[in-house]
C-alpha cells in the first residue's frame, strides 16, 4: 500500500507539470504572434505626398505615392481650402480662379488600392500663363490640403495630410 504523503508529492508534481507546460504554451503562442506581426509589416504600404509646384514642365500638382512594399487600401480622401472641407481638387481649383477643367488628375475613392511603386496625380494642373503659375504655386503651397486615409494588408491604419502642420483635426461623428 501506498504512503499517504507520495500521492500528494505526485499529485504536486503533475500540477506544477501542467503549470509549467501551460506557461510553456503561452509563451510560444505570443512568440508566433509577434513573429506573424513581424512578418505582416515587412510588407506595409506607406504613402506620402508629392506636392510640385517647381513648374519645369508647366505643370503643377499633388501626387501621392506608395513607397512601401505593400498595397495601399484607400479609406478616404478629403480636400480642405484654408481648413475647411471643399468638394474635391474642383473646388480648391475655383477657389483659386483657376479652371478646374483643365485638372487632369485622378479621384480615388474608398476601396481603391494603390500598388507598391503607383504613384497617382489628385491634382494635375497644367500652367498656361504666368498668373496661373503664381495662382498654383500659392494654392499647392499655402491654402489646399488633401488628407488620404489607408489601411496596410496587415491592417494598420493611417491618416496622412499633404501639408502635415495644416491638417485638420478629423471629426468623426458615432
Amino acid at each position: 500500500m501506498a504512503k499517504k504523503g507520495t500521492d500528494w508529492v505526485a499529485i504536486a508534481i503533475a500540477i506544477a507539470a501542467l503549470v509549467i507546460s501551460t506557461v510553456a504554451a503561452i509563451f510560444t503562442g505570443l512568440q508566433w504572434h509577434e513573429a506573424r506581426q513581424q512578418r505582416l509589416q515587412q510588407f506595409d504600404s506607406a504613402l506620402v505626398f508629392d506636392v510640385d509646384t517647381e513648374i519645369p514642365q508647366h505643370m503643377a500638382g499633388i501626387a501621392v505615392r506608395n513607397v512601401g512594399p505593400g498595397i495601399a487600401r484607400v479609406s478616404s480622401v478629403t480636400y480642405y481650402m484654408d481648413g475647411k472641407m471643399v468638394e474635391g481638387a474642383a473646388g480648391a481649383l475655383e477657389a483659386e480662379r483657376l479652371n478646374p477643367d483643365k485638372d487632369q488628375g485622378v479621384d480615388l475613392d474608398r476601396g481603391n488600392s494603390m500598388a507598391a511603386g503607383e504613384i497617382d496625380w489628385l491634382v494635375r494642373y497644367p500652367i498656361g500663363r504666368r498668373d496661373e503659375e503664381e495662382r498654383a504655386r500659392d494654392l499647392f503651397e499655402e491654402h489646399l490640403v488633401i488628407a488620404i486615409e489607408y489601411c496596410t494588408a496587415g491592417g494598420n491604419c493611417t491618416r496622412l495630410c499633404s501639408l502635415p502642420d495644416r491638417c485638420p483635426v478629423e471629426k468623426r461623428v458615432h
